[in-house]
């Protein structure tokens, strides 16, 4: 829709959010696939009243309820510039995710997640030591 002040919405000039937008239609996506999956579980409810099918459903819907608000949140058009990406700081958490899947057998657990904590402090800008 192309108003006199530009592409996006009328009178504002602004476009919707592509990326809040996709955001919100993958979530929607996946909750009705969990939503969908967790019909074909067997529904045995026993005393009180709350079967295996029961925490998929809820969560599913609730990321349908989520995705949802994104996408309308989207749509109200950005009216701030998202940062610029620091790939350096992924790539040490890329890094501390790939080291703890490596040495979760070998290592323990133990030490695994605290190489993967070191990693994630260190791509968050945290140098120091002690």
């Amino acid at each position: 829709m192309t108003s006199a002040n530009g592409p996006g919405q009328p009178g504002t000039g602004r476009r919707p959010d592509g990326a809040a937008l996709t955001i919100g239609l993958a979530l929607i996506g996946f909750g009705a696939l969990l939503v969908w999956d967790a019909t074909g579980i067997p529904d045995k409810a026993g005393y009180a009243g709350v079967g295996p099918a029961d925490v998929p459903k809820l969560i599913g819907g609730g990321l349908i309820v989520l995705g949802l608000l994104t996408g309308l949140a989207g749509r109200k058009a950005a009216t701030h510039r998202a940062p610029p990406q620091r790939l350096g700081a992924v790539l040490w958490i890329l890094a501390g995710l790939a080291l703890q899947i490596l040495l979760l057998k070998p290592a323990g657990f133990s030490v695994a997640s605290g190489l993967l904590f070191a990693c994630t402090a260190a791509g968050f800008g945290q140098r120091r030591g002690g």
